[in-house]
């Protein structure tokens, strides 16, 4: 899979420092946002987001249930 130079990019993690370090690796090629939380990534999240990175052990709401509102969004 190739992603887009003016590709953005969401990285979802409830630990802040792995957060920023994927967004150090990746924010040299690509605009890179990133969200602690679901509830964050579902406020981040418009139709400018190309590519989620999202961790799957999360406290708060459910990752399934951030997966599904994403999906419905298009």
């Amino acid at each position: 899979m190739t992603i887009q130079k003016d590709a953005q990019i969401l990285v979802v993690d409830d630990e802040p420092e792995r957060a920023r370090l994927f967004e150090a690796w990746l924010n040299d090629r690509w605009t890179v946002d990133t969200a602690n939380n679901g509830r964050a990534a579902l406020d981040i999240m418009d139709e400018h987001v190309d590519l989620v990175f999202l961790d799957r052990r999360m406290p708060g709401i459910d990752v399934n249930e951030v997966l599904e509102q994403l999906r419905d969004r298009g």
